[in-house]
């Protein structure tokens, strides 16, 4: 089965359940997946070098606020 498939699968399971407290679980267990898949991301770009100085975050974010 390919990941695709395995996607419809999940989703057409998901879809038959009835109880609330199911669906807030699921949906638990899923942002936790989320939150851990993004913190791997952030360690492999330190690992990688991949880093923006504060002054230079901060220069960019000031520059953002102000052409909004």
């Amino acid at each position: 089965m390919n990941i695709e498939a395995k996607k419809l699968s999940f989703i057409e399971r998901f879809m038959k359940l009835k109880k609330e407290n199911s669906i807030q679980k699921l949906e638990a267990i899923l942002t936790e997946i989320e939150l851990n898949a993004r913190a791997d991301a952030s360690e492999d770009d330190i690992r990688q070098g991949n880093l923006e100085s504060y002054d230079d975050f901060s220069k960019d974010g000031k520059q953002w606020m102000m052409s909004k």
